[in-house]
């Protein structure tokens, strides 16, 4: 695979039309030609490329395909609040309460300014951890 900035801006742009448009499996394979063809130099590129493919599997329900890709992009971008966002809505959908607590309290932590809007959400969050005896697994 060449690595190609140019290359991996097309593959994406090309994936998020798929994406708006409901194909999912087209857009998962380029947004992953794209992830192989950045430079490395690119992380926060790659990163959103990442969390693109993670919104595709979100909408296939493959929270689990999700949470992959939202985690790679968190190690490429540590900052990049919304593929916490993302990964945080996937454990839920997984019943993994607890998980998705600590990542809206990323984004709470990154970006103070979403605290009011998370409140609901995150008080949800934590309740279902309690109540549940969540182990961070999810059901089995």
């Amino acid at each position: 695979v060449v690595v190609d900035r140019a290359a991996c801006e097309r593959l994406k742009e090309a994936g998020n039309v798929h994406y708006r448009e409901g194909r999912y499996d087209d857009a998962i394979k380029l947004y992953t030609d794209a992830s192989d063809r950045c430079p490395h130099d690119e992380k926060g590129f790659k990163a959103i490329i990442l969390a693109n493919r993670a919104a595709c599997h979100i909408q296939q329900g493959n929270y689990a395909a999700a949470v992959v890709d939202c985690t790679s992009a968190v190690i490429n971008n540590p900052r990049y609040i919304k593929a916490y966002q993302r990964r945080s809505g996937a454990y839920e959908k997984q019943g993994k309460w607890r998980l998705a607590l600590s990542d809206v309290n990323k984004v709470i932590e990154l970006d103070p300014s979403q605290r009011v809007s998370l409140r609901d959400r995150r008080a949800m969050l934590m309740t279902r951890a309690k109540d549940e005896g969540d182990d961070g697994r999810g059901a089995e």
